[in-house]
């Protein structure tokens, strides 16, 4: 539980900046909901098997057998719910810098999982495919602020008297 609990703590710490991937954390959770699962199948086939115990009734068995295997699907449920907390975010933030920037710098690619950086690219592209597709080339990346000087100016290369005012 202590390294879901640093998981969690590290997509909160996390909000709105974008953290190295924790590779190792995510493994050693992973590797435990697989063992979890592992446990369940291999007692499973193992009880399927075998005789009931001495002092224990078969109906005494399957309630203890269902009640491990109702804490281990909590456990494996709490452990996913944990990688989603840490992964969502860290999705999201690669999706907008797509849109901030269209490209990843340096420094952020070096806080990236591969996985992130595939992400990254796939999502351009397909970005890239749907606005050629439907919108005929337009770039729904460009800025949307309206340029920052209205007016334009002239030069005048030469007075010719007074000027002209219009309704």
């Amino acid at each position: 539980m202590s390294r879901l609990n640093e998981l969690v703590r590290e997509a909160k710490r996390a909000r709105g900046e974008l953290y190295p991937y924790n590779t190792s954390l995510v493994h050693e959770i992973c590797r435990d909901i697989t063992q979890l699962q592992n446990h369940v199948i291999n007692d499973t086939n193992h009880n399927n098997n075998e005789e009931s115990e001495p002092g224990y009734s078969k109906e005494e068995e399957e309630k203890v057998r269902e009640a491990i295997n109702l804490n281990i699907n909590l456990t494996q449920k709490t452990s996913k719910r944990a990688l989603r907390i840490y992964h969502y975010p860290r999705a999201e933030r690669v999706k907008l810098r797509y849109w901030a920037a269209k490209t990843l710098k340096k420094s952020a690619q070096k806080k990236l999982a591969t996985q992130e950086t595939e992400l990254f690219q796939t999502y351009s592209e397909i970005s890239n495919r749907y606005s050629e597709e439907f919108m005929d080339g337009l770039d729904l990346g460009s800025s949307l602020m309206p340029p920052k000087d209205l007016m334009t100016s002239a030069r005048v290369v030469e007075n010719r008297g007074g000027s002209i005012l219009t309704d």
